[in-house]
């Protein structure tokens, strides 16, 4: 083969590298873009009323509860959705129920407020761009007639964004102290994404 034929070959295989080099990055961009934050906000913070289930409604009144969690870039009303739909979160807070009063015989009683203390941890998985559930589990404090009793707790809820940072909370929450059955109470709270 002459030479100028080997040259004019060369020239025009770099002509068509320069050519397709700037393609080649356009095409490569579609990878980048599934790593784009989805635009969710790393804290929730959650305040509203929670009502005895069960027996514990036999002896507790309603009361209030508040909860701060963190994930990252999960909550809130998000741009796009995550590239895995479960990850890890924390959570902890503190709920307080009102004791009832019983009449017995002639006299009466008064139960004493109950106070749940937790700090949990689990999996929340984002459903949709509004929506995410929780279940996360842990350690918890019960604290009933100034006895504080260490024990366990479990916690599932679901974060409804009504705006790109408000949204209503339903849950259910378990509370389980060593050598007493289980008490349940369910929850409603407002909630926002920070």
């Amino acid at each position: 083969m002459p030479a100028w034929i080997h040259t004019l070959n060369m020239k025009k295989s770099f002509a068509l590298f320069l050519l397709l080099l700037p393609a080649s990055f356009c095409f490569s961009q579609t990878g980048f873009q599934k790593k784009i934050n989805p635009g969710g906000k790393k804290s929730v913070i959650a305040a509203g009323i929670n009502i005895p289930l069960g027996d514990f409604s036999n002896t507790h009144y309603g009361g209030f509860s508040t909860v701060y969690a963190w994930s990252k870039n999960r909550f809130g009303r998000l741009n796009s959705m995550p590239a895995k739909k479960i990850g890890f979160t924390a959570n902890s807070g503190v709920a307080y129920y009102f004791g009832k009063k019983e009449s017995i015989g002639a006299g009466s009683y008064k139960y004493p407020a109950y106070i749940f203390l937790h700090a949990f941890a689990g999996a929340v998985y984002n459903a949709g761009k509004k929506i995410h559930f929780c279940l996360t589990a842990g350690p918890a404090a019960g604290i009933y007639s100034s006895n504080v009793q260490f024990n366990t707790g479990a916690s599932l809820q679901c974060n409804y964004y009504i705006s790109p940072k408000i949204a209503i909370t339903p849950g259910l929450i378990l509370m389980k102290e060593t050598g007493s059955d289980a008490i349940w109470s369910g929850s409603l709270r407002a909630a926002m994404a920070f």
